[in-house]
């Protein structure tokens, strides 16, 4: 799975180049998180605006990165679609477990003054 990854101070950015997260790639998505976790990143913004379909497998790979992350880490999603919003709506996961923004600046912003806990 091709991410693009950038950064912005203490916030890394990853863009999925994919238009489906579900069973076949959800756990090399997961795994790429892991390592973006493991060289020290706490602040996820996650550009879904290329992602048309997630299906539970891509839920819980977000879910396990949000465990992993702990009480100080946070994830923002910002170019989420119609039908991913409604995914994380119909979960309730859009109701302060994640944080979803309009744009970019937004996401980035809600991390940048996040005291680290989970909204």
């Amino acid at each position: 799975m091709d991410i693009q990854e950038t950064q912005h101070n203490a916030v890394t950015i990853l863009s999925p180049q994919v238009h489906r997260i579900e069973a076949s790639n959800a756990q090399t998505f997961k795994n790429t998180l892991i390592d973006v976790i493991s060289r020290g990143s706490t602040k996820i913004v996650l550009d879904l605006h290329h992602v048309d379909f997630m299906d539970s497998s891509g839920l819980a790979a977000l879910l396990a990165i949000l465990k992993r992350l702990g009480q100080n880490g946070r994830i923002a999603l910002f170019g989420v679609s119609a039908n991913v919003r409604k995914l994380f709506a119909i979960t309730r996961l859009d109701n302060g477990i994640f944080a979803i923004a309009d744009t970019e600046e937004e996401a980035i912003q809600l991390l940048e003054n996040a005291s680290g806990a989970h909204e």
